[in-house]
């Protein structure tokens, strides 16, 4: 049987020094997502498929994934930024349909854009924290944590992968 690939996310980083990755999924999964064997992961024109050894939950689309054989940090590092697959019959199993994102963790990648339409960096991440969310950039090689609060966000643009928020005055000064 010929399996379709379908993507449902994206590998952020690595988290910590043993091989963990942080995947940042595009849904939202049940527990038979807990009990999943291998996803798979593209290598140039190939999905090669990597045995989940634990998955944890940090946050709603946040997942702490180690695989089998990626011990170190330096190979984890090879496998951030890598689209993750898997086939139609398992995303079917694992999905829970819903109206709308309740996280922000689908913003990596999109670029932050402040009030004046100028272009401060890319999302490297979002943090969850249990009162807010914070976007991760890199600007000028300084890491900068933006609150994302519905209130402070102009407009999210899915289709150009931008976000254009308003970042209140002297925030940027605590980073630069």
């Amino acid at each position: 049987m010929n399996s379709t690939f379908i993507s449902i996310g994206k590998i952020s980083k690595p988290h910590g020094v043993r091989g963990v990755l942080k995947f940042i999924a595009d849904y939202n999964f049940n527990e038979d997502f807990f009990k999943a064997t291998a996803l798979f992961i593209q290598q140039g024109n190939t999905n090669l498929p990597y045995i989940i050894e634990s998955i944890e939950r940090p946050g709603t689309y946040e997942y702490l994934v180690k695989f089998e054989d990626v011990n170190q940090r330096e190979v984890s590092e090879k496998l951030a930024k890598k689209e993750v697959f898997t086939t139609q019959e398992n995303l079917d199993k694992w999905v829970i349909e819903e109206e709308e994102y309740d996280s922000f963790s689908y913003l990596v990648g999109f670029d932050l854009f402040n009030q004046n339409q100028e272009l401060l960096g890319k999302i490297e991440d979002v943090l969850e924290l249990p009162q807010h969310e914070l976007a991760q950039l890199n600007i000028n090689g300084k890491e900068v944590l933006i609150p994302l609060d519905e209130n402070l966000i102009i407009e999210i643009d899915e289709e150009k992968h931008a976000i254009h928020i308003h970042i209140v005055d002297g925030l940027l000064d605590i980073y630069l």
